[in-house]
């Protein structure tokens, strides 16, 4: 069925070649900054190859859709699960990448010591809305983008990391003296260069919290229709 809809929209049986044309072109915010998106689809590059994309999911399953307009190549991934280590994204993607003769390569993971681990700690940045903090936690790396929450990276070469179950890999380059100054962000064959501006920041310090006043955040809230969450303590336990 996802075929046969492809196809209908490929062969002109849907839409108008100037609808098309708008559903399929990435619109700027200034003429400066595209938003990567046109009506209805994600448009950008796979390996360095034009791909139009989109993914959707909602309380039990999640999908993926992409298209390779030069090599008239389409996949499309569907999960009948909203958890767990099956992607719809990566993997129609990497089916896309093999399927055009540029697959990516399946990292290995290998170990490195603290000290080594420590060298990469730092702040990142390419300009003043993309930064990376990179830290180090338990014998791992990890980084965070902006104010999200941190990930643990794996090592697959001396100055290589990469996310599992994720195409993002991070390569750090060292100057003259040694020290570690950029890092740069390959995202399914897109390359963003960093460099190093600053320390990693501290972690952040649990601390304890009085029951009385934990107890009075107790509660359910509505984030958005038909979504809420529950707040609650057990014993000592939030």
């Amino acid at each position: 069925d996802m075929l046969v809809w492809e196809r209908a929209l490929h062969t002109g049986k849907l839409l108008k070649p100037a609808s098309w044309k708008l559903a399929f072109t990435p619109y700027k915010l200034t003429p400066e900054e595209s938003t990567g998106y046109g009506y209805g689809w994600a448009v950008g590059k796979l390996q360095g190859t034009p791909i139009v994309h989109h993914g959707g999911g909602i309380n039990g399953f999640r999908t993926y859709a992409l298209r390779l307009p030069e090599q008239k190549v389409f996949v499309a991934v569907l999960a009948n699960s909203d958890s767990g280590n099956v992607h719809p994204e990566v993997l129609a993607k990497k089916a896309a990448a093999l399927a055009m003769g540029k697959p990516f390569v399946e990292p290995k993971e290998i170990a490195l010591d603290a000290k080594t681990l420590d060298a990469f700690a730092g702040v990142y940045e390419t300009d003043d809305e993309d930064k990376r903090s990179f830290t180090t936690r338990d014998g791992k790396l990890m980084m965070a983008r902006g104010d999200r929450s941190p990930v643990a990276l794996k090592a697959y070469a001396k100055n290589g990391f990469f996310v599992p179950g994720t195409l993002a890999r991070f390569e750090f380059e060292r100057d003259a003296q040694g020290k570690v100054s950029h890092v740069t962000v390959d995202n399914e064959g897109e390359r963003v260069r960093s460099a190093r501006v600053g320390d990693a920041p501290p972690e952040r310090a649990a601390v304890k919290i009085d029951n009385a006043r934990f107890d009075a955040w107790a509660g359910t809230y509505q984030l958005a229709p038909q979504f809420t969450i529950t707040v609650s303590r057990e014993g000592e336990r939030y």
